[in-house]
């Protein structure tokens, strides 16, 4: 399924978001085109150029709901939630049976609670595993992005956060909210109901 006719970034819905026609949405071009190829396998949007509007029209649909499931309270509160360490311990036991060597493996996984929030000399936190447990949750709830990796989602995730906090704190046209893209909307109602994001 070729993507190079559109890019992810002439898709994204604009009003009331602050993205860069040329550049990529997420950190490396790599991950727009693997963020646009699920969408494209998804139905979502497709690659033809001349159904471009139609493409952004569906694609707002699809991020309003993923924001709109990321305003969930059962969601949100995996933000304050500890992080979870996982470590295995492998324990390995021989046993002979009638002159036969068998080799066992029994692994043991621990999980153990880490204080979420523990904050370095510059007062930032080191400890993002509450911020990613929650996009992962996000994650599992958007249907289209369940087969993309949970670095790719976090990525493209952030940075339409981001998109809006831009357009927050430096108001681009058009200016009436209410003629925002329904993503912006629903970025803006979790924002407004996660300050600290």
């Amino acid at each position: 399924m070729a993507n190079s006719s559109i890019s992810l970034a002439h898709i994204i819905p604009r009003e009331g978001l602050v993205v860069a026609d040329r550049k990529p949405v997420t950190v490396r071009p790599q991950r727009d085109k693997i963020v646009l190829t699920k969408l494209q396998q998804a139905n979502v949007v497709g690659a033809a150029r001349k159904d471009i509007h139609k493409y952004c029209r569906n694609l707002d649909s699809a991020l309003e709901a993923m924001f709109t499931a990321a305003s969930q309270p059962e969601l949100r509160s995996k933000l304050r939630e500890p992080t979870k360490t996982v470590t295995e311990n492998v324990t390995e036991t021989v046993t002979k049976t009638a002159g036969k060597t068998v080799t066992t493996k029994t692994v043991t996984t621990t999980v153990t609670k880490d204080s979420k929030g523990d904050k370095d000399d510059d007062g930032d936190s080191d400890d993002e595993g509450g911020y990613l447990d929650y996009v992962d949750a996000v994650k599992a709830q958007t249907a289209w992005a369940t087969a993309l990796t949970s670095p790719v989602f976090a990525d493209f995730f952030t940075a339409l956060l981001r998109a809006r906090i831009q357009w927050n704190e430096n108001p681009r046209e058009p200016l009436d909210k209410s003629k925002h893209s329904a993503t912006a909307k629903a970025i803006q109602a979790l924002l407004d109901s996660e300050p600290g994001l």
